[in-house]
């Protein structure tokens, strides 16, 4: 692939993931897994844990999307770059004022494609986030499922949603696995310090996510 004098100007869309708590910096994860179950409202949680379903097919649809937006995204980005590989082929032979003119068409589209770059890292940030908060809920809703297994044992009333908590973690794993193709995919058409992060980001929630799954697989079978 050329390499673009004007491509991935880190300056247009900015240095750092804002938006996004890091994994090793304000991680609704991390602090999670510290929280004393006593502080969890249960009636909310089970509320919660049965909307959570509807909420991971919604975020399924908006994972489809962003993996349609990248498609699209880098199909206008190989056509900049093949016009940018033909221009340096045949600016030998062009005229000083036809390059100019070439150079400034080149910039304009550069900026578009800019600008779409950053409205598809945008999109990608909110899915990220909205996965993260469902992530959250239902590692929260297997802890609450642990906690009262336990109290179970002395008596108190126990609803065992084990089989929906499983299918939720199952849905996680295969739309966390697509989201980090999909900014791989993104990250690899340009080095860029925001993807890196966003991908350092996904990778860890999916550790975090497996880690859960682990847990889920070792609990011993309701009688």
């Amino acid at each position: 692939m050329p390499q673009n004098p004007y491509m991935y100007n880190t300056a247009l869309v900015g240095g750092h993931v804002n938006g996004i708590g890091g994994m090793n910096a304000g991680n609704p994860y991390m602090s999670a897994v510290g929280v004393g179950v006593s502080h969890i409202d249960d009636v909310n949680m089970a509320e919660d844990a049965y909307a959570l379903p509807a909420r991971i097919q919604k975020l399924a649809v908006d994972v489809e999307n962003m993996r349609l937006a990248i498609h699209n995204f880098q199909g206008e980005q190989d056509s900049v770059y093949n016009y940018f590989s033909d221009f340096n082929q045949t600016r030998a032979m062009m005229s000083a004022q036809d390059i100019q003119e070439r150079e400034n068409q080149f910039k304009e589209q550069y900026l578009i494609l800019s600008e779409r770059k950053k409205v598809v890292v945008t999109d990608l940030r909110r899915v990220i986030n909205e996965y993260d908060m469902i992530q959250e809920q239902v590692i929260m809703a297997l802890k609450m499922w642990q906690r009262n297994q336990a109290l179970a044992g002395n008596g108190a009333p126990f609803h065992d949603n084990l089989d929906e908590i499983q299918r939720c973690i199952e849905m996680l794993v295969d739309m966390i696995t697509k989201i980090q193709l999909y900014v791989t995919n993104l990250h690899a058409m340009g080095d860029d310090p925001i993807l890196a992060d966003l991908l350092n980001h996904v990778r860890s929630t999916q550790k975090i996510l497996v880690l859960s799954a682990f847990i889920l697989e070792r609990q011993p079978p309701q009688v």
